[in-house]
């Protein structure tokens, strides 16, 4: 019996993207909504700039987010997190380079209870000195044991290199740095960031408007005095680019290479992603193609975009045989040259922008994806009426502006190359 022809391949014309509504309450607190009735799921996101570069002392941010989920109001650690399981939802508080985020995922019938827990972890954590020595403790032997890695070296000293030790960026977390936090520091950094001048609100799932009414309310005790912190100064960067090695774990040396870029406003982010992406970021990539199929010189390689809020980087990485380091490096800058003096023929530039839509579809697949797209353009600057334009740009790329980037940001001597392992 014949098999059946198999099912055509059509290309991606466009996206479904959904609508947001925007709120305000209380403070004037913006509130971005995306509703799916009848999924009885909800998801709240409460974003405040209180990252790195509002930091007055190194990690307090981290311990700060840490600590919040540690105890707030009558109810300590262990209680806390028996009310949160006892009503299957997830709660988190962390900082990520820009931002602290608290974010409650339940069903819809608990979320008044998830808020009233959000009321206390926002406006009473208790920040003391005994629940930040527990944590600090563990904090310190879980950096020991990601230490003794070489890939977590070799992106340490490749972010110190890119911006200094010193920028928000670029100090890397250290024991003895751990050991210097305090409760007061803690406390200072939650006054300074923690606040309606500052704060944003994302929801996704089963929504109403009684739930915002409910989200007013509980944010209401929520301090009223600050400013945002969306724009503060960061310091600049002043660094030559280099070559660093570190003896390590000798199994096999860890390799990074990158540079600095810049944030997502720019306006040359997009034809870099793009070039990043058909260099190393996926599995039918240039980089992948030749150093892991072609030369078997490493299991996995990519390369990558990092944008942070005022600045960011480009990353190369990959693992490679003590032996075989040098070889593997210069067939990485072979083909970015490559990239810089031969056009990219058309069937290659289809399978980028196809990797592309199809990774755009699933972004934007359910509202708790839609709306983590729509929050990191929003804290990015960029307005939402350029968001299918963003997308549609990606799709109308040339080789020409492949060949142009390439030559903009692919020079070997604009990177810093940092290897970890043992020497040949």
């Amino acid at each position: 019996m014949p098999l059946p022809p198999p099912p055509q391949i059509h290309r991606i014309e466009d996206l479904d993207i959904p609508q947001v509504k925007i709120h305000n309450i209380t403070g004037d607190i913006p509130v971005y909504e995306l509703s799916k009735k009848g999924c009885e799921v909800v998801m709240m996101e409460f974003v405040f700039f209180g990252g790195r570069p509002q930091e007055d002392k190194p990690l307090a941010a981290t311990c700060t987010a840490a600590l919040m989920r540690e105890g707030a109001g009558s109810y300590d650690a262990e209680a806390l997190s028996e009310e949160i399981d006892f009503h299957g939802a997830t709660f988190t508080v962390m900082a990520s380079m820009d931002l602290i985020t608290l974010k409650v995922v339940c069903l819809k019938k608990h979320h008044e209870r998830m808020l009233q827990l959000v009321q206390m972890v926002l406006c009473d954590p208790h920040l003391r000195e005994e629940e930040l020595s527990i944590f600090v403790g563990k904090r310190v032997e879980r950096l020991q044991i990601e230490l003794a890695k070489n890939d977590v070296i070799s992106y340490r000293e490749l972010t110190a290199g890119l911006f200094g030790r010193e920028h928000p960026y670029g100090y890397n977390s250290e024991p003895d740095m751990y050991h210097r936090v305090t409760a007061s520091d803690l406390r200072a950094h939650y006054a300074k960031v923690i606040h309606q001048s500052n704060c944003q609100v994302y929801i996704a799932g089963d929504t109403d408007e009684d739930m915002l009414s409910k989200i007013d309310r509980a944010l209401r005790p929520m301090s009223r005095e600050g400013r945002s912190l969306r724009h503060v100064y960061v310091p600049e960067v002043i660094s030559e680019p280099s070559s660093v090695h570190h003896v390590a774990n000798p199994a096999q040396t860890s390799i990074k290479i990158g540079r600095r870029t810049f944030n997502r406003q720019h306006a040359d982010f997009e034809t870099l992603f793009f070039t990043t992406t058909l260099l190393g970021g996926f599995f039918g990539s240039r980089l992948v193609n030749r150093i892991r199929e072609e030369l078997g010189l490493t299991y996995g390689i990519y390369s990558s975009l990092d944008p942070q809020l005022f600045d960011g980087s480009l990353m190369i990485a990959t693992e490679v045989a003590n032996g075989r380091v040098e070889e593997c490096i210069d067939e990485i800058y072979k083909e970015m040259t490559d990239l810089q003096n031969i056009p990219v023929e058309e069937d290659e530039m289809l399978l980028v922008k196809n990797y592309l839509m199809g990774s755009y579809l699933n972004l934007f697949d359910g509202p708790f994806n839609s709306v983590k797209v729509i929050k990191f353009l929003l804290l990015a600057g960029i307005p939402l009426d350029n968001l299918d334009a963003l997308i549609r740009s990606s799709m109308t790329i040339q080789p020409e502006q492949v060949m142009d980037t390439a030559k903009r940001y692919f020079n070997r001597n604009d990177f810093w190359v940092v290897t970890v392992g043992s020497p040949k």
